[in-house]
């Protein structure tokens, strides 16, 4: 009895070298998505009474503006690369597996850039 697994046996189920960075690039958009959170609740807290004039003006400040935006797109990037890897574990058929990546990456791409974009919009009124 042998316990090697033939080389053909283990064939085209696909490739380990290239997951360490998806790895990495998760733990990295993790830490984003903690620190720019914390700075997100704080906001938050500080505008929970205050005036509409207040809020605009508070956001249109360009510290703050970005520090939302880099909440948008690391929120919207650590949530695609947690979808990405539920679909590859967890479904079975590629060619659906495909198309819900596609439509999940699709779907926090137009949230993300669209809620950018707003922001954006609205700090150079």
């Amino acid at each position: 009895m042998s316990f090697r697994i033939p080389l053909s046996s283990a064939s085209g189920f696909g490739s380990a070298h290239t997951g360490s960075f998806f790895w990495l690039l998760q733990r990295i958009s993790a830490i984003l998505v903690l620190v720019s959170s914390v700075w997100l609740f704080w906001l938050l807290h500080l505008l929970l009474h205050a005036e509409k004039a207040e809020v605009l003006q508070f956001l249109s400040a360009p510290i703050h503006a970005s520090a939302l935006s880099i909440w948008f797109l690391s929120t919207g990037f650590h949530a695609t690369q947690g979808i990405q890897v539920v679909l590859e574990d967890y479904v079975p058929q590629a060619g659906l597996k495909l198309a819900l990546t596609w439509l999940s990456h699709s779907v926090f791409f137009i949230l993300a850039f669209s809620a950018t974009f707003n922001l954006i919009r609205l700090s150079l009124t």
